[in-house]
């Protein structure tokens, strides 16, 4: 009987940690933003965004903020990725321009933990849509 209540009490514990541990954040990425990003006719595009995470294995978080000039929401995939350290990943965004003729913008934001502090870090950037000509 007493074999039995520790292994439900074990059981519990178990489940309790895995549903309430904090988020194991990478840390040090390095981002790679390439510019001129160029719609096709349609006004859709592509923005791929290459990272390597240089600490501790973890995951990357990736949020699309606000499109400019831009209909729908862009959407980025996938929105978590889980690196090990030195390993690289991609982050694709994909939208459309409501008007092809016109420049847009597309904000981008990505949550990974500081490796000075060990808090969670955000980097922030502005991803510029050019028309063709």
């Amino acid at each position: 009987m007493k074999c039995t209540i520790y292994l439900a009490v074990g059981t519990v514990m178990l489940l309790v940690a895995f549903c309430f541990l904090p988020k194991a954040y990478a840390s040090d990425p390095l981002f790679t933003i390439f510019e001129g990003t160029f719609p096709d006719p349609t006004g859709a595009f592509t923005v791929e965004v290459p990272v390597t995470n240089r600490g501790q294995t973890g995951s990357i978080d990736g949020f699309v903020k606000k499109g400019h000039n831009v209909l729908p929401q862009p959407t980025i995939a996938p929105e978590t990725l889980t690196l090990t350290r030195n390993e690289s990943g991609t982050f694709t965004v994909t939208g459309t321009l409501k008007n092809p003729s016109l420049a847009g913008s597309v904000d981008l934001k990505f949550n990974y933990v500081a490796d000075d502090t060990g808090k969670k870090a955000t980097v922030k950037f502005d991803v510029l849509i050019t028309p063709g000509s």
